[in-house]
């Protein structure tokens, strides 16, 4: 009992989540956090989120402190959520940068409480691209993402 306790307190002390994450997209939380310098300390993980006709793939849930009523950003009540139909439907048909579009979106609210930008911008090969990887609707399975994809990781820096 003393030896769980203690445990709990270690994994607590150190403020990595290590705990909470769901090992099937773990992989791209820690590449954000290698390439940002970021480390998310919130659970990550895979849930039913469309409900009837309304579609969301993805969210970061944010809890504001008892006390001071902040945004407790980053913190261990911080999630990212992914929808099981979204992640079934990306992984049955391979497209493992879908994923990853809507985990960084996720992570960026959840670390940086960046916002929806609309904003769509020229490409290189001069074809409307969405500006920022904050655009309100999941495009990881578009030529502008595969294409772009080092203009959008940029991001996790800014």
């Amino acid at each position: 009992m003393k030896l769980a306790i203690l445990l709990s307190l270690l994994l607590l002390a150190c403020g990595r989540a290590t705990v909470g994450r769901d090992p099937r997209i773990s992989a791209y939380i820690e590449n954000f956090e290698t390439y940002s310098g970021v480390q998310f300390n919130g659970t990550v993980e895979i849930v039913k989120l469309n409900i009837d006709t309304h579609t969301i793939d993805g969210m970061c849930s944010l809890q504001r402190s008892r006390l001071t009523k902040e945004l407790e950003v980053n913190s261990r009540t911080s999630r990212i959520q992914l929808d099981s139909d979204t992640y079934n439907k990306a992984i049955k048909a391979g497209d493992s940068l879908l994923l990853e579009q809507i985990l960084m979106h996720e992570f960026l609210h959840c670390t940086k409480v960046k916002d929806h930008d609309p904003a769509m911008t020229q490409s290189k090969s001069n074809y409307l691209m969405p500006k920022s990887v904050m655009y309100p609707y999941s495009f990881g399975n578009t030529a502008a993402y595969k294409n772009n994809r080092e203009y959008y990781f940029k991001e996790l820096l800014k």
